[in-house]
């Protein structure tokens, strides 16, 4: 575990994991990471200018604490696969993405920024299966005009959203068919 020091006030005791190898990233888009990167400085941190550093390191875990208003502690982890939930800020509605890396970046201010490398999950509106008790359908997609790098202070509290592949005939046991169909899990939740 690699120790970062926070940039944001309320987060603290940050750690992620070794940095992924060359062929752990090979399917990454860089160039595509780093114009959305710029667009997370700009959109979600409010900081302008180019990008003079255009190093970035990929992480496959992170795990950090946040201070809420009351001084309570959540404690948060996260891994490359698991299913975090982002607050749009138009209509206040949960959405839902999977998280596909943690992305380390020393900014322009020369403080290390953490980020959340995301792939979304889109609605398909009028899915839900009355067998499974009205969960709705998801659909994992890649759209270029969507922002999909956040950073970490968009998840403050540790994520207790789960999702299940849509499984076909040519499914099998730990692998699973090209389809990026999945059903919300309504009924997934922690043990007190």
């Amino acid at each position: 575990m690699i120790e970062i020091v926070s940039p944001f006030q309320h987060i603290q005791n940050i750690k992620v994991s070794r940095q992924l190898k060359k062929k752990e990233i090979q399917n990454f888009n860089l160039n595509n990471i780093l114009i959305h990167l710029l667009r997370a400085y700009t959109n979600q941190l409010k900081k302008k200018g180019l990008l003079t550093n255009k190093k970035i390191k990929f992480h496959n875990f992170i795990y950090y604490e946040v201070k809420n208003e009351n001084g309570a502690i959540n404690k948060i982890k996260i891994k490359s696969g698991n299913v975090i939930e982002i607050e749009e800020e138009t209509t206040e509605k949960l959405t839902y993405a999977i998280v596909k890396t943690i992305i380390s970046h020393k900014g322009n201010d020369t403080n290390n920024y953490l980020f959340f490398y995301i792939k979304w999950y889109n609605e398909i509106p009028g899915s839900e299966n009355n067998l499974l008790g009205g969960c709705s359908q998801f659909k994992l997609c890649d759209n270029e005009k969507w922002d999909v790098i956040f950073p970490i202070n968009i998840v403050d509290q540790q994520q207790r959203v789960h999702f299940v592949h849509n499984c076909t005939t040519v499914c099998k046991i730990g692998e699973h068919d090209s389809s990026d169909i999945f059903y919300k899990n309504e009924f997934f939740f922690h043990p007190v």
